[in-house]
């Protein structure tokens, strides 16, 4: 008896690859947009002042005095 040769993957196969590497391409793409988005709608890194209540006159002032 006679087998038929394979020519390639069957249809099912193929829809099978696109849907992974669909998967995969959404993933990536989710995985560099979240962080970016969270980067972008945070603080900025500077500071123009920052206010200390040492209500427990525990803290060193000298060690926290700007120095420049």
């Amino acid at each position: 008896m006679h087998q038929p040769q394979s020519t390639g993957p069957s249809s099912v196969a193929v829809a099978a690859r696109r849907t992974v590497a669909a998967g995969f391409a959404a993933t990536l793409l989710m995985a560099s947009v979240i962080p970016g988005a969270y980067a972008a709608a945070a603080e900025p890194d500077t500071l123009e002042s920052i206010t200390v209540d040492d209500t427990a006159n525990v803290l060193n002032e000298d060690k926290l005095a700007l120095q420049e």
